[in-house]
């Protein structure tokens, strides 16, 4: 990252601008006898250059490709149909016989036959979805005169995709998309990516209930596909995060307009054998499509997709307001409907709005112009007129005035603004505008559309809509993972913090904090996909004395743990999440608290003591189970937990850092800095969820959030690996040693 350039003997052979996307460089006629010199340099001298934390520099995996003059260039597979299971195999090659094998997870041969281009039929076959995320292998073998050349193999999927106003299907079955947004970091390793470190994300996000996620705003890597692949998870792969107006000075605006195809054509030549990836996107917040030429850009874009790549639909992530703003025409927005001119006439009616029940069942509403928003919207209406809203720009003025986004995206002035990009694509993405779902199964019938991007505290409500309406496929939050950059975006701070600004590192809009821990949010979530009851979760906000300034971005701040110290009698927040009928909750054995859940969270608030807070969940009658939370107790220790054993040399493993009670119950209320030693490997990187600081993740001393940390380590070649994790101020130490499989 970024603006690679590839120089074989001091020639130059390639020049790939955009940071996120793969390039093979082909080496033909470069070479000579003896030493050659590779020179790959990056440049990304020229800030900001993104609106999150990119890293810079090679951080993806980078092969050395040696092959015969008779080689296989490509390889793709497709399905053709489930009942019976037929796949397309596509060979490209310069010369030579060409003989396939599809091979099982057993190691069988389940079919086989010759040729560039075959359509082979596979018996019994098991077929890909997120639940059961069954893989195939194809071995592809190019002979020449008898001999092997060249041999290529890759795994995939057998599944199909097919959409309509009637929802998405994949393998047939009507699929909802319970969907988070995540960003290219590792987290403490930073930008660097490891197939440990991506099947870890996913494996943690599938825990918590998620089964897509959404590349933003940038291709993901080769690692996050293998792990999704494997795991079973669904992706939304999204090339841009802008077009060729930039949203930061050095970003990759300057590059769009000349590349734009070439990133097309490398994300389908990536993503083409991979089951996991079910659609690509457009491009993120992007205002472009209603400006002078836009609307041909998306007709471009979408098309490319499909020439490449005819089985996937192509969606987007647009935020209506920031598209409208675009346009010349975006002034009509305010023309029409400002107070000025609605004086003395009568007032536009107001949209149907329901209360939030449980169980609710939403209709398709009749739609009808809304009112303008207590307050004006001057700010709004300076940026839309002169069609210069950013994503910063939008950011800001939700924190400003909060619901009167939902007026924007209900304009019918906005709407026929709009419309004609939005057909453009097969699924429309939205951001932030979730109060067109409702009305569109009336206003626009035929179209498919998903929230590409909302508020996380607004999972309960959005769902009701996603399971209600047919042509609404699915919901991803903003963020699933927490992230580097956009400091300050979804902090709930106190008197004295500034997130937003130097030594912030963290967006904090995670319902996953940076290294895998769950917050509040994940619990809300994975309760509102469950099918049926089940045990509740018990949150609790940070107890103190003083009322946070919450962000827009996070619903709640709260964490499973009940260990405040020095909070005692101090009035808690407690959280619980559940979809069943009632719950109760007990402090010490005492009942203090019977509530409802509204939209899947109950709320209460008592006085802080130490002990166990429990809580009961009922449906009409019965107790449909129950969960505690344990107050650490006694003298502190630390412990260490592999997240991996045995591990191979060289192979990366976390081990979670935990400061507990002698109870075993971790001390949340613990936020001094740990230290981390290593021994018989590579510390590669070490740090927690600390959101402010000017700690370093590769300096083997960081503070703990909330009592705990994480270690990344990578094994050497020795007998023996030991991690020592120590705190000075509370004169521990704990080490322990990794099983390594020899």
């Amino acid at each position: 990252y970024k603006e690679a350039k590839v120089y074989l003997n001091g020639t130059l052979c390639a020049d790939f601008p955009n940071g996120y996307l793969p390039f093979t460089v082909n080496a033909d006629g470069l070479l000579h006898e003896g030493e050659n010199t590779i020179l790959v340099t990056a440049d990304n001298r020229g800030q900001r250059s993104s609106r999150w934390y990119s890293g810079g520099g090679i951080y993806r995996d980078v092969e050395l490709i040696v092959k015969d003059r008779t080689y296989i260039s490509d390889v793709k597979v497709s399905t053709l149909s489930t009942k019976p299971a037929r796949i397309g195999v596509l060979s490209t090659v310069n010369s030579g016989e060409v003989h396939v094998d599809i091979i099982d997870q057993d190691g069988r041969t389940a079919a086989s036959g010759e040729g560039t281009s075959l359509v082979l039929e596979i018996p019994s076959a098991k077929l890909w979805d997120a639940d059961s995320p069954n893989l195939y292998t194809v071995r592809v073998t190019l002979s020449e005169n008898g001999q092997v050349k060249d041999v290529f193999e890759d795994t995939f999927g057998i599944r199909t995709i097919e959409w309509s106003n009637k929802g998405l299907f994949i393998n047939g079955k009507n699929t909802l998309l319970k969907g988070g947004c995540i960003h290219s970091d590792n987290g403490i390793l930073g930008s660097a990516e490891y197939d440990q470190a991506a099947e870890r994300k996913v494996r943690i996000l599938k825990q918590y209930g998620f089964n897509a996620i959404r590349s933003s705003h940038n291709g993901c890597s080769e690692a996050i596909l293998k792990a999704c692949d494997k795991l079973g998870m669904y992706i939304m792969d999204e090339p841009w995060d802008t077009w060729w107006r930039p949203k930061n000075p050095n970003d990759y605006g300057k590059f769009f307009r000349d590349h734009y195809k070439e990133d097309i054509a490398a994300m389908v030549k990536k993503d083409y054998n991979h089951p996991s990836v079910i659609m690509y996107s457009v491009g993120n917040e992007v205002n472009e499509p209603t400006a002078e030429g836009g609307l041909e850009m998306t007709r471009s874009i979408v098309s490319s997709f499909h020439e490449l790549d005819s089985t996937r639909p192509v969606t987007s992530g647009f935020n209506t307001t920031i598209l409208a703003s675009g346009s010349r025409g975006s002034r009509r927005i305010f023309e029409s409907n400002s107070p000025q001119e609605s004086s003395g006439k009568e007032e536009p009616s107001k949209p149907v709005k329901k209360k939030t029940r449980r169980n609710p069942k939403p209709e398709i509403l009749e739609w009808h112009e809304p009112e303008i928003p207590e307050g004006g919207l001057v700010g709004w209406m300076d940026m839309m007129r002169a069609g210069s809203l950013s994503s910063e720009d939008y950011n800001n003025m939700v924190l400003q005035y909060k619901k009167s986004d939902d007026y924007m995206v209900l304009s019918a002035a906005l709407d026929s603004i709009i419309s004609p990009v939005l057909e453009e694509v097969d699924i429309i993405g939205y951001n932030y505008a979730q109060a067109r779902y409702p009305y569109e199964g009336t206003r626009h019938p035929e179209w498919v559309i998903l929230g590409s991007e909302t508020y996380p505290q607004d999972i309960w409500d959005n769902w009701q809509m996603v399971k209600a309406y047919p042509y609404t496929v699915g919901d991803f939050m903003w963020t699933a993972w927490d992230y580097l950059g956009e400091c300050g975006l979804g902090s709930w701070t106190y008197s004295g913090q500034r997130a937003n600004s130097y030594p912030g590192k963290l967006s904090e809009a995670g319902v996953i904090d940076l290294v895998g821990n769950p917050t509040g949010e994940a619990f809300h979530a994975k309760v509102t996909w469950e099918d049926s009851p089940s045990s509740p979760y018990i949150c609790v906000r940070p107890v103190s004395a003083e009322t946070p300034k919450a962000s827009r971005w996070r619903g709640t701040n709260s964490i499973p743990s009940w260990t405040w110290k020095g909070m005692e009698g101090v009035e808690a927040t407690v959280e619980v999440f559940s979809s069943a009928s009632k719950v109760k909750l007990f402090l010490n054995g005492k009942k203090v608290g019977c509530a409802r859940p509204e939209g899947g969270v109950a709320q209460f608030r008592i006085a802080y003591e130490p002990g166990e807070l429990t809580a009961k969940a009922y449906g009409k009658i019965f107790c449909v189970g129950k969960s505690t939370l344990r107050t650490a107790q006694g003298p502190s220790h630390i412990r260490l937990t592999p997240e991996d054993t045995p591990v191979s040399p060289g192979q990366l493993v976390f081990v979670k850092v935990d400061v507990v009670g002698e109870n075993g119950e971790v001390d949340t209320s613990f936020g001094k800095t740990l230290k981390a030693e290593v021994s018989g490997g590579e510390l590669v990187a070490f740090g927690s969820a600390v959101p402010v600081t000017e700690a370093r993740f590769d300096a083997g001393e960081y503070p703990a959030h909330y009592g705990q940390a994480l270690a990344a380590i990578i094994p050497g070649d020795g007998e023996d690996v030991t991690l020592t994790v120590s705190s000075a101020d509370l004169d521990i130490r704990e080490s322990i040693g990794l099983q390594i499989n020899r």
